[in-house]
């Protein structure tokens, strides 16, 4: 064997090494992606979730007595969401057909007090607070709109999530009668 075909042999086994160590680079690139694009579509939940709501909506939050249910939702909503628009829509239907009131929903609204959409939230909720900043939001680790959450109205514990505009979602949550164990905590 001389020197020429062992440098060539040398030269190709560099070469698949290298080929071998591109491949397995794109594969674990392959998976990151994949993940990020999970944590995009499907956000995890709010770290507040079985909890009260954070200071920063809770605050902000108008007095829900005026709701005849044990549990309220809150949807958070922005313009240009097709989704947002869209459920607002389904969401009229339901109160105009009387299968859910105007007291049972908050809407946060992301938008100037001019936009379109927040003028539609409040025609078809009571309870609509104004983000323009998106603080709120931020405070509410809302990752994507629209996002709803099930609350108890006399503690303002969170009791459920959801990504997405689900009007039956919603008028469920709205209609849920709390358990044992949220009865205690309220009498703590």
């Amino acid at each position: 064997m001389n020197v020429a075909d062992v440098v060539l042999a040398a030269f190709v086994l560099l070469l698949l090494l290298v080929i071998v160590g591109v491949m397995r680079e794109t594969v674990i690139l392959r998976g990151q992606v994949t993940a990020l694009s999970q944590l995009i579509t499907n956000p995890p939940a709010p770290s507040y979730l079985g909890d009260r709501l954070p200071a920063a909506l809770a605050d902000r939050l108008p007095s829900l007595s005026a709701s005849r249910r044990a549990a309220h939702a809150i949807v958070f909503i922005r313009p240009g969401c097709s989704g947002c628009e869209e459920m607002i829509t389904r969401l009229e239907e339901v109160i105009k057909h009387k299968f859910m009131d105007k007291n049972d929903l908050t809407f946060i609204v992301a938008a100037a007090p001019d936009a379109p959409l927040f003028r539609a939230a409040q025609a078809v909720s009571r309870n609509t607070i104004l983000d323009p900043t998106g603080a709120i939001t931020k405070a509410c680790e809302v990752r994507a709109t629209p996002t709803q959450l099930a609350i108890w109205t006399d503690t303002a514990q969170v009791f459920d999530y959801m990504l997405g505009g689900d009007v039956e979602w919603i008028r469920q949550r709205t209609q849920a009668q709390p358990d044992l164990e949220h009865a205690a905590r309220a009498l703590a």
